[in-house]
């Protein structure tokens, strides 16, 4: 599997935030959120079956402040 990548993050309005990560298509994925780096304040907010490299997320309900996300590659067959 490729290395996961995030890139193009924009805050699109006061409330939708987007990103890109670097997927292999069929492969199964997660992104969370937190607002802090504290380990289990995790919430996920998306799982997929990456369709196209690069995955595009968008967060429409971005409204807390600070928000940190990341991507993780789920066990996959």
């Amino acid at each position: 599997p490729v290395a996961i990548a995030l890139s193009g993050a924009a805050l699109l309005s006061p409330t939708n935030f987007q990103l890109s990560y670097s997927v292999n298509t069929g492969l199964t994925y997660v992104v969370q959120m937190s607002t802090n780096l504290a380990g289990g304040n995790w919430i996920s907010l998306a799982t997929n079956t990456a369709a196209s490299n690069p995955a595009v997320f968008m967060d429409l309900h971005a409204t807390n402040s600070p928000a940190f996300y990341r991507v993780g590659r789920l066990p996959n067959p």
